[in-house]
This record gives C-alpha cells, structure tokens and sequence, in this order.
C-alpha cells in the first residue's frame, strides 16, 4: 500500500470517528455544555485515532480480529478516563459513552468499507 492511499483511509477513518464518536458523545452527555463535550470528543480521538493505527503497522499480528478487540478494549478504558477527567462526569457515564461511542464507530467503519 502506498503512502497516499494509507493517508487517504487513515483520513476517512478519522473523519467519520469524529462525526459518530462527537455525536455520541453530545447526544449521551446533553446535561453538558455542548461546547465542552464537542471539544472532549476531538481531543481524545486526536489521542487515540492516530495512535491505533500507527501501532497497527507495528503490532498488526494474527488473527486480525483479536487484535482489534484488544485494541478497542484499551481505546474504551482511554477515552473514557479523558472524558471522565475533562467532562468531570461519574466513571460508569464516561465508560459506558466510551463503549457505544466506539462500537458505533467501529460498526459503521466497517459497514463504510463494505459499500465503498
């Protein structure tokens, strides 16, 4: 795989987990300010995006499937605890947001990739 069409799906990737993700997020946290719960989103997806799929080429292993989960497991322990920590919410709220946010995103990559 070339750079560019390594960018070009790391970049549609990262912009469709932005756009579930922050919807989850605000519509999961609607007592916050909205501001705040869009700026959390963001920010923890610019940690965590990137960094699963620079440790993908590093780490990738066999099968595909339990690496992705253990991944996703840690991305969900992360983020929730940054939006614990940002959002001042209880831990269960943040980790709970942090499960459906990310399987939403994860589901609706793959169903991305299976029309496109």
């Amino acid at each position: 795989m070339s750079d560019s069409s390594f960018v070009t799906l790391w970049l549609a990737a990262f912009v469709s987990t932005l756009v579930v993700e922050t919807v989850v997020y605000t519509m999961m946290f609607h007592a916050e300010p909205r501001r705040r719960v869009i700026f959390a989103a963001i920010a923890v997806n610019c940690l965590t995006h990137p960094t699963l799929w620079s440790l993908g080429g590093y780490l990738f292993f066999q099968p595909y499937l339990v690496w992705m989960v253990a991944c996703e497991i840690v991305i969900i322990l992360a983020e929730g605890a940054m939006m614990k920590r940002i959002l001042k919410v209880p831990w269960h709220d943040a980790l709970v947001a942090s499960l459906v946010a990310n399987v939403l995103s994860v589901a609706f990559g793959y169903l991305r990739r299976a029309v496109f």
